[in-house]
């Protein structure tokens, strides 16, 4: 596997803003989801929500449920992510329930719009 050098770069960058910052605190990421949430909500076919990690952690997620009237299961939007370039991986363990959850501890604005512009692809 070949890494480019954006990607170290990225993750070079990303060291240094923990090393100096530490993690980002659960209510600095609940200010970074909100807009993050309503972009999705907009997106046919999805329902959106802010949710909690399950242990309790100071981590939150978008949970994005596909409707079941939606033209693609919660599978096939995962899989057509993770086929697209670049590819976007999610939190998938739901994925036979419908329901798709995306971490965005380690994405910045500009991925998150690129997120909700391929979901709005694949759903339309």
């Amino acid at each position: 596997m070949k890494i480019g050098k954006e990607n170290i770069l990225g993750f070079t960058t990303a060291l240094v803003q923990y090393l100096d910052n530490g993690p980002e605190s659960g209510e600095a990421m609940k200010a970074r989801l909100h807009p993050f949430v309503a972009a999705l909500n907009d997106v046919p076919h999805l329902n959106v929500k802010e949710v909690q990690d399950g242990a309790g952690r100071p981590i939150f997620r978008a949970a994005v449920t596909v409707e079941a009237s939606s033209p693609k299961d919660a599978k096939q939007v995962t899989a057509e992510l993770k086929a697209g370039n670049p590819a976007i991986y999610t939190r998938e363990y739901r994925a036979n329930e419908g329901i798709i959850e995306f971490d965005i501890r380690a994405v910045d604005q500009a991925e998150m719009d690129l997120i909700v512009s391929r979901l709005k692809e694949i759903l339309a």
